[in-house]
């Protein structure tokens, strides 16, 4: 009896995959034909028999179509479209209810950006009505943007365990990247960071409340960066916020024990930290960072993007010169084409080794550079 019930759930999985799989493929051939009102009406079947059923991934798909399709469809819909997100992710559960969070972020910021220099010139009322965009300043869109995607990382644990075949098509459309993010938590981390790393996202601070960013720490291994504290007066500043964030991430991959998920978290965490630091000799501390990497885990899934990371540093830096014209690491060409065919001998046939291959051809690419006068003398020859 167990045996027929598992049979008749595998049954009515399959079946209803079918069904939405049919379904879709009409939606994408009808919107390919500009038919936006009939690919609409079967979005909205689906909307209707997701609900019915339960299937809450199909159901935030349909609703982000149905948002699309209602924006070719009807002028200033954007205050029809967020008083439909509060309500639909009202009656979601955990984690489908932070999907939507995300996307009103993104939504949200995404009207921002449509009409900044209007925002911009709005004044600040006391008591703005929630549900109307256009009474909204910069400062309440910015704060509502905000406290969506940080809404969208609640309940980080469950959200680890929660698995994104179907959303992650929609929430990390780059194929390649998928597997540095295995997780809904990851797919919604690293959009609310994209977000958060930008500091004229936050309201501005006095100058005692700027977060100094010089602890060597930043640049340490995960354990130890973990366990970092951040000053009470800085937590609500975009570099604060996006620390934090990252402990987040690799707290969650090191309870894991995913190494891929790890490294790559470890490795976007040392990139924004080398791009803000303030304190002396970042350039070391960052390639030591990459070097203590590289050595613990060498054997790992991650020691091809570790290589190639540390190949990519080497040739950013390569071209730089001195005041006089005369290159200021002479070697980092050699050592960067070194590390990338390391990467191509070790291990053919991966995403990586087709990265470090163009990163050879550009590196032993022939160019010509030519300097010239920009002005020329009465009666003198050029060259």
């Amino acid at each position: 009896m167990k045996n027929f019930f598992l049979a008749a759930a595998l049954l009515f999985s399959a079946v209803c995959f079918s069904q939405y799989s049919n379904q879709w493929q009409k939606v994408d051939s009808l919107e390919l034909d500009g038919r936006i009102e009939s690919a609409g009406e079967i979005v909205q079947d689906i909307l209707n028999t997701s609900q019915k059923q339960k299937d809450f991934e199909q159901f935030i798909k349909a609703k982000i179509f149905w948002y699309k399709f209602y924006q070719v469809n009807h002028e200033d819909s954007d205050q029809f479209i967020l008083k439909d997100l509060n309500q639909s992710h009202a009656q979601l559960p955990v984690p489908w209810k932070n999907v939507l969070q995300s996307y009103k972020g993104r939504f949200l910021q995404q009207y921002y950006d449509q009409y900044r220099w209007k925002i911009r010139r709005r004044k600040a009322i006391e008591n703005p009505d929630p549900a109307d965009l256009a009474t909204w300043a910069e400062a309440t869109l910015q704060d509502s943007i905000r406290s969506s995607y940080e809404r969208s990382l609640q309940q980080p644990k469950l959200l680890v365990s929660t698995p994104v075949e179907v959303l992650s098509e929609l929430l990390e459309p780059e194929p390649l990247n998928r597997k540095y993010k295995p997780t809904l938590y990851d797919l919604l981390a690293y959009e609310a960071l994209k977000y958060f790393s930008n500091s004229s996202h936050f309201p501005p601070v006095r100058p005692e409340e700027e977060y100094a960013f010089n602890e060597p720490g930043l640049f340490e291994a995960s354990a130890e960066f973990q366990e970092m504290q951040f000053p009470q007066v800085a937590q609500n500043t975009s570099e604060v916020v996006v620390l934090k964030t990252y402990q987040q991430l690799e707290n969650l991959h090191s309870a894991a024990k995913d190494t891929l998920a790890l490294v790559y978290s470890q490795l976007q965490r040392l990139e924004y930290v080398r791009e803000n630091y303030r304190g002396d000799e970042k350039w070391n501390k960052y390639v030591n960072a990459l070097d203590r990497l590289s050595q613990k885990y060498h054997n790992s899934t991650a020691a091809p993007l570790l290589l190639y990371t540390h190949a990519l540093t080497y040739y950013e830096r390569a071209d730089q010169k001195d005041e006089n014209g005369t290159l200021l690491h002479p070697t980092f060409n050699r050592k960067a084409a070194e590390l990338a065919q390391e990467v191509v001998d070790k291990y053919p046939g991966t995403e990586m080794e087709q990265r470090a291959f163009s990163l050879l051809s550009a590196i032993k690419s022939v160019h010509l550079e030519v300097r010239m006068p920009e002005y020329l003398l009465p009666q003198n020859t050029g060259r």
